[in-house]
């Protein structure tokens, strides 16, 4: 399709440290709308995980039904998890 997202611009590592990570709170979730091919995907979840390491970052590729091209997928950073947040996730699912 010869498009890309996201614009360039936010594909630089100073967008993450100087517009992002001065206002992203610890709880904070981000997701990126990702129109790339692999290598484009990986170097920008690179850029992203360096400028962010309190959080991870990773990909959801978009489902079958939204009849885009495999170059689509929403990037997500989210915060990191301590074996105590695997607990309380897991005593909370139990309670279910």
């Amino acid at each position: 399709d010869g498009k890309s997202a996201p614009p360039r611009s936010m594909q630089e590592e100073t967008f993450w440290t100087g517009s992002v990570l001065p206002r992203l709170s610890s709880n904070a979730v981000v997701a990126i709308n990702v129109i790339a091919d692999q290598n484009e995907r990986i170097e920008l979840s690179r850029i992203v995980d360096k400028a962010l390491q309190s959080h991870d970052v990773w990909c959801c590729e978009v489902p079958d039904i939204a009849n885009v091209s495999d170059r689509h997928c929403i990037m997500f950073v989210t915060p990191q998890t301590t074996e105590e947040d695997d607990g309380i996730v897991k005593r909370f699912k139990a309670e279910l």
